[in-house]
């Protein structure tokens, strides 16, 4: 098993971050993977902790896939067997297969079918496939599987030379959907992790889906922020994206309102990233109340600090501006609009706030094609509302905080 010493380089604040991981490119039985396959499912697993899983009524055992190649695609058959999927260089074995003559000209453009070819006269009366399903159960009876079956049904329709390309691409992609199970190994990470959370239950994550989680971590300015607040209700999504993209030596606080602390299972995305437990252990668990009044300490102070909620936050906000160093940023996540409309009003009447935003996340998949270019139809294209501003340096914070420069970052004074 070949590993890699991946190191991660950061500046931050004129300084240089160091953090080094080791990561492998094969499969390990303690690591989270995820499994995406052709129909878009997706599963993420960890052999150590689950042996088998079904998946589209078949049964798969985990301990294959250990020291497998990451970013390899593999064929399911009937038993649970697994086959690697092999294609020439620059072809995507997660697409649809070839079945073009090989003696066809290397030059020959794809588009020139299209001038002489139309489906206009294709009808959906089912009957063009001249294989029923009894034939085409008989044929994975005697053993044709995989790409095999899909060239055997393609051949026996009577309309499928007639096709345009693209028509044909689409129709091989429908049966390999329905007949072919093939699933890429991929590693995770806080974007597909996101994905996979928002595909299998939306509401596990609050709705967060991964376009909205990048705007949230962008307006936050997580990467260049030393001290951060996060506070997530969304199975820790939001608090593995801070703690994936800010600077090694940066200290996270996640608050929650609970009477007591939360089990870790609540924030299972930061279990997937498969993190060292140096990185997990930057993340300090406080109560909101002892956030907010101390308990005898003094107040933390923040300049950066996202929050994922579903409830009315306005009192929430004004509770934790005092915590906000100056220049600090603030960005709320919620998917009712109602949630965040007084908080917005808060901000706006404080004026202690610039860029006050409150912006609809709204993101739609294309198909763009020559004369067939329009949104998929078949999409979720609502991800929720985020409220976001950035508190100005004033001269009250620069009574509050001495040591604090035009940019709101602390200055440390060098001894002559």
């Amino acid at each position: 098993e070949m590993c890699i010493r991946d190191r991660y380089q950061r500046r931050v604040h004129g300084e240089r971050d160091l953090i080094v991981m080791d990561i492998t490119d094969t499969v390990r039985e303690e690591e989270y993977f995820v499994l995406i396959d052709n129909r878009g499912e997706r599963r993420i697993v960890n052999i150590k902790n689950t042996k088998t899983i079904k998946w589209r009524k078949k049964l798969i055992k985990l301990d294959q896939l250990k020291g497998k190649r990451y970013d390899s695609v593999y064929d399911l058959d009937k038993e649970g067997n697994l086959a690697e999927v092999v294609t020439k260089e620059g072809v995507d074995p997660m697409g649809v297969p070839d079945l073009s003559d090989d003696n066809e000209e290397e030059g020959k453009s794809e588009e020139e079918p299209e001038e002489t070819r139309d489906n206009r006269n294709f009808f959906a009366e089912n009957k063009a496939q001249k294989l029923t399903n009894e034939e085409i159960k008989g044929l994975k009876a005697k053993g044709v599987e995989g790409e095999n079956i899909i060239q055997e049904i393609a051949k026996n329709n009577q309309n499928f030379e007639a096709k345009t390309s693209f028509s044909q691409r689409k129709y091989l992609k429908k049966k390999m959907q329905r007949h072919l199970h093939r699933f890429r190994i991929v590693r995770t990470s806080i974007a597909n992790i996101a994905e996979t959370l928002f595909v299998d239950d939306a509401s596990s994550v609050n709705f967060l889906r991964w376009d909205s989680l990048g705007v949230v971590l962008h307006k936050s300015n997580v990467a260049l922020s030393r001290e951060i607040l996060v506070i997530d209700n969304a199975s820790g999504v939001l608090l593995g994206g801070a703690l994936s993209r800010s600077s090694p030596t940066a200290n996270l606080t996640c608050g929650y309102f609970d009477d007591k602390k939360p089990a870790i299972n609540k924030y299972r995305a930061l279990n997937f990233l498969n993190l060292p437990r140096s990185q997990t252990e930057r993340v300090k668990f406080v109560s909101f109340e002892a956030l907010c009044y101390g308990e005898g300490e003094p107040q933390p102070r923040f300049d950066s600090v996202m929050i994922s909620t579903d409830f009315e936050v306005s009192k929430v906000i004004a509770k934790i501006v005092p915590l906000i160093l100056p220049s600090g940023s603030l960005v709320v996540y919620s998917p009712f609009l109602e949630v965040l409309g007084e908080g917005f009003d808060y901000l706006t009447k404080e004026k202690r706030f610039v860029f006050v935003m409150l912006n609809d996340i709204f993101m739609r998949e294309l198909q763009v094609l020559k004369l067939r270019t329009h949104p998929l139809m078949n999409m979720h294209a609502f991800s929720g509302f985020i409220l976001s501003g950035c508190l100005l340096y004033t001269s009250d914070a620069a009574d509050d905080l001495l040591c604090v420069d035009l940019g709101g970052r602390r200055i440390i004074k060098k001894k002559k």
